[in-house]
């Protein structure tokens, strides 16, 4: 799926829901939403059936990286449902295949407006400074920028994240 498709995805759902709260958008996207703290490893889960649409997440994990994890899962639901997999999100930065990147890229376009990253980045600041300004992790700052490169901002990437987040 290319980039601007998920971006416009995801800038229109924000301009429908109209917030910054994931809770308004599963509200508004009519998704069960259920906190388990059962699942030590696990941080999300998105499950479709044919009408029924769940997203479960791991209240053992701070409340940023909830918030993170529900913004990954609705991507799944507005970019993937139609695959009526089960997408379970042990390490949020896996890229092992292209719906979790696309899910990334979506949750990114969401919690990242581009002018403010855009604006850092203008200004000098390294990924790390970005993502503390942002409060998002630095491996979702790096999605975010080389999303916008894709879509032609012009933006040089002046740090690398952490060599081994996908492990």
């Amino acid at each position: 799926m290319l980039n601007s498709v998920i971006y416009d995805e995801a800038r229109k759902l924000v301009l429908r829901v109209g917030s910054t709260d994931p809770q308004d958008y599963i509200d508004y996207l009519k998704i069960i939403y259920k906190p388990v703290d059962f699942f030590p490893q696990l941080k999300g889960m998105y499950v479709s059936d044919w009408r029924r649409h769940f997203i479960y997440i791991n209240t053992n994990c701070s409340e940023r990286m909830q918030r993170v994890v529900m913004f990954h899962e609705i991507g799944h639901h507005v970019l993937h449902r139609k695959t009526n997999c089960v997408f379970k999100e042990f390490e949020l930065y896996n890229m092992a295949n292209d719906t979790e990147l696309e899910a990334n890229v979506f949750a990114a376009s969401i919690l990242m407006p581009d002018d403010e990253v855009f604006e850092y980045a203008r200004d000098g600041r390294s990924i790390g400074e970005i993502a503390t300004l942002t409060g998002m992790d630095m491996n979702l700052v790096l999605i975010k920028m080389h999303d916008m490169q894709r879509r032609g901002y012009d933006l040089r990437i002046s740090d690398y994240g952490r060599s081994d987040f996908l492990k």
